[in-house]
């Protein structure tokens, strides 16, 4: 069934939160506009604050955590720090792919002097 990225991030958010028994051990964070370059939401908890004093709350809140992946973003790698502090921090294929692709772009363009 065709749907907008809209109508599901809508429906996603409609759900009701679960209680969490046990504070996760391996945790993906990574940010998503609710309405592009205005309104930023993050993925992993459903809060619509994505500053890293919300992330580090809730891992206050929810000790254990030994992985954290996310993005190159700064903001969540200084709240995993504070918030985990023991937490190795890594990055997901997709975000590794994404840079490399960006990487290589550049270099093309700087070497070759195509895509410019």
């Amino acid at each position: 069934m065709p749907a907008s990225r809209t109508t599901l991030l809508r429906t996603v958010r409609a759900l009701p939160e679960r209680a969490i028994a046990a504070a996760p051990r391996v945790l993906g964070v990574d940010e998503f506009a609710l309405r592009r370059g205005r309104r930023y939401g993050t993925i992993l908890f459903q809060w619509h604050d994505p500053s890293a004093d919300a992330l580090v709350d809730w891992l206050a809140k929810h000790p254990g955590a030994e992985v954290i992946c996310r993005d190159r973003d700064g903001v969540y790698a200084s709240a995993a720090r504070r918030g985990a502090p023991d937490a190795l921090q890594v990055a997901d294929r997709w975000h590794l792919e994404c840079n490399l692709a960006y990487a290589l772009e550049r270099f093309a363009v700087r070497v070759f002097g195509v895509g410019a």
